[in-house]
């Protein structure tokens, strides 16, 4: 027997309408009867799905865990699943300048010649007219 034909058989066995395990879940009526046909596209994927599978046995009066259990044999993508540290994820969302320090001295020296730009022809003008250097305080 399916998962969900024995949901459905629960729920005709405790006398619950779909509208009142709505009520008791507060998982939407078109949901609960896609579950009911093994339809779970509209759970929203497993992680809801056996949230939602879990839930409606609770009301109904079915034991969730093998009813998960199969969920998870038939439905769940097959595979590792691959788990990522913390340090990797901050590795890989830096950008690739801060791992060269060539880049960040190339920067410095580029942004240290355009400041003089600025500052020499001023300081040279000056002298010229005679006037004083202006002089940081």
């Amino acid at each position: 027997m399916s998962i969900g034909e024995t949901l459905a058989q629960a729920r005709h066995r405790a006398g619950l309408s779909v509208a009142q395990v709505s009520e008791q879940t507060r998982i939407r009526p078109l949901i609960i009867r896609g579950i009911e046909a093994d339809d779970y596209s509209a759970s929203g994927g497993d992680f809801y799905a056996r949230g939602n599978i879990r839930d409606i046995a609770e009301v109904v009066g079915a034991d969730p865990g093998p009813l998960i259990e199969e969920y998870g044999r038939a439905y769940r993508g097959g595979g590792p699943v691959s788990a990522t540290s913390l340090d990797e994820l901050l590795e890989r969302s830096q950008p690739q300048w801060h791992r060269r320090p060539g880049f960040m001295l190339v920067f410095g020296v580029a942004a240290v010649l355009i400041a003089l730009a600025f500052v020499v022809p001023g300081t040279v003008r000056r002298l010229r007219r005679g006037l004083p250097v202006r002089r940081p305080v």
